[in-house]
């Protein structure tokens, strides 16, 4: 299973440095660099930043992670190949390849692997990552139909798009990302909902909006094996009911709800 502490580990370790080289040409450098080697640049700070938090939940876990944060500092100057050394200190005398990062920082990254593999990592399954992306298709056309300032729609098309990146990097930086993104973005649109119900009411901007909220937290429920999608959407419908829009359904659950383009018939 990829997790970030391996997927860092296995990195750096094809950083090394043969003798003779550089820093820049082991990663990859040639002339005229694009951007597809600055992006692996920034992956690898990626990485390193999800290794730090995960250490963090390990702490909060009550597990004594002293020993892993003592080598935080020698990832942190190896990803930034700040003063790399000039021979391998693991071959005094012997031509081959510098390494990036200190064997034992590598060595303490797989061991943190196998730790998150066991008690923090969570797989999506295809069919539960396609349908969240799918949501996200129905949230920007909402989104793009709303009656606001430019400078909202702005801040929740930026929300969209941190969830379907959370969704397409979950298997490299875990699934931890993908529930608090589109938690953010549930939030949000939920406002907006209420707000777009104050504002003209019956216009179904809003039943729209709680519909695609409910819709998304129960496949957030499914895709984290839960039911506190099918709490929050109760929440939602709940709410909604209470605008005197929707009235809530005999069964609470939200799976059915359809999100459609046309105006709602008038009662």
């Amino acid at each position: 299973m990829t997790n970030p502490a391996t997927s860092l580990a296995d990195l750096l370790t094809s950083w090394n440095v043969p003798q003779g080289g550089n820093v820049a040409k082991a990663r990859g450098a040639r002339k005229g660099v694009g951007l597809a080697f600055w992006r692996t640049q920034v992956q690898a700070v990626e990485l390193l930043a999800e290794v730090d938090r995960n250490i963090d939940a390990l702490e909060h876990m009550g597990e004594n992670v002293s020993h892993l944060r003592d080598d935080l500092p020698k990832l942190y100057q190896a990803v930034f190949g700040f003063n790399p050394p000039w021979r391998n200190p693991h071959n005094q005398g012997v031509s081959s390849p510098v390494p990036a990062a200190p064997l034992e920082s590598v060595n303490m990254l797989r061991t943190l692997g196998i730790l998150i593999d066991r008690y923090l990592s969570h797989a999506i399954e295809p069919a539960a990552s396609e349908q969240l992306l799918l949501l996200l298709d129905d949230a920007v056309r909402l989104v793009t139909a709303l009656d606001t300032d430019d400078r909202t729609k702005h801040y929740l098309f930026d929300l969209i798009s941190d969830a379907r990146r959370a969704v397409s990097e979950a298997e490299l930086f875990g699934a931890a990302r993908v529930r608090s993104t589109y938690m953010a973005l549930t939030t949000e649109l939920n406002a907006q909902a209420v707000a777009a119900e104050a504002k003209t009411p019956g216009s179904g901007v809003g039943q729209k909006i709680f519909a695609w909220v409910g819709a998304t937290m129960m496949a957030l429920g499914a895709a984290f094996g839960t039911d506190v999608g099918k709490g929050a959407a109760d929440w939602v419908i709940g709410q909604a009911a209470e605008l005197q829009q929707i009235a809530p359904p005999e069964d609470t659950g939200i799976v059915d709800a359809e999100i459609v383009d046309d105006d709602p018939k008038e009662s």
